[in-house]
């Protein structure tokens, strides 16, 4: 938790630091380390921006989540991929292999 919003950072056990990987308004939930892809998924909710540091509109909020992606967290702060984005929650993303994601959605398909 920071500033009251739940943002992601990495931890190096060598220096001892800190390094912040989001920093904006919406709660940053769900992270998780996708070994297969050397990335990191994490689950925010679905108005944000997925861009949020060049992001020029209103922030938005609403109650769904979708799943977001840094390729390469450790060396781009600032690349960050959208892996869903519609009217149902997705959450708890983890790699499936170097090509696909899983995760669970509340979505009913007819």
């Amino acid at each position: 938790m920071h500033r009251g919003q739940s943002d992601i950072f990495t931890f190096d056990f060598h220096t001892q630091g800190l390094r912040e990987l989001t920093d904006d308004i919406y709660d940053d939930i769900e992270p998780h380390l996708c070994t297969g892809v050397r990335g990191l998924s994490y689950v925010k909710p679905a108005g944000s921006c997925v861009d949020t540091y060049r992001c020029n509109r209103k922030y938005e909020f609403n109650d769904n989540y979708d799943l977001f992606y840094f390729p390469n967290y450790t060396a781009n702060r600032y690349k960050i991929v959208r892996l869903s984005q519609g009217t149902a929650n997705e959450t708890s993303a983890t790699d499936y292999d170097s090509t696909y994601f899983s995760y669970l959605t509340d979505e009913n398909e007819l």
